[in-house]
């Protein structure tokens, strides 16, 4: 299934996307999808003995 939403991109966008865990994929646009994976690295990088890139 696919749902458009038009949303302000923000931190609690962020917060609401990762909220949905592995449920969800972010299409598009592109930059906001590559800022969003930077969260996401971030996050585990909290859990350097997964060494995930």
């Amino acid at each position: 299934m696919t749902i458009t939403v038009h949303v302000g991109i923000n931190q609690r966008f962020y917060l609401w996307v990762i909220s949905y865990g592995d449920g969800i994929e972010l299409l598009s646009p592109v930059k906001t999808r590559s800022e969003y994976l930077a969260e996401v690295r971030k996050m585990l990088g909290a859990y350097p003995e997964f060494n995930v890139k």
